[in-house]
């Protein structure tokens, strides 16, 4: 059975502000792959590295090319408003679902 593709945007709580949901199940983080983006080369390589199987094994070609697009776009929008960020691939596991997450994240100036 192939996997889900999540993709999402998060905002991490100050440590001493962060409250686990003892409703929630706990996620499991299996592998991660960071890519600095500084570059359009970047952007290009971070795609790039989607399409290899071993990266992320469960992926049938359209999920990968589906994660390829997001990649893409969020890298490009890193280039475009922030000059420069990373990209983070996670394999995670939350109760019996499994998927990617996608993370962008710019050293950009945020919203004025």
């Amino acid at each position: 059975m192939p996997l889900p593709i999540w993709c999402s945007a998060t905002i991490w709580p100050r440590p001493s502000t962060a409250v686990a949901d003892p409703a929630l199940p706990a996620m499991h983080v299996d592998h991660f792959r960071a890519y600095p983006i500084t570059r359009s080369i970047d952007v290009r390589m971070a795609v790039a590295a989607i399409q290899q199987a071993e990266l992320f094994p469960g992926l049938s070609s359209l999920q990968r090319s589906n994660v390829g697009t997001i990649i893409s776009e969020l890298g490009t929008n890193i280039l475009k408003y922030a000059d420069s960020g990373r990209i983070l691939l996670r394999a995670i596991r939350c109760g019996q679902h499994q998927g990617i997450e996608v993370l962008a994240i710019d050293d950009g100036p945020g919203i004025a």
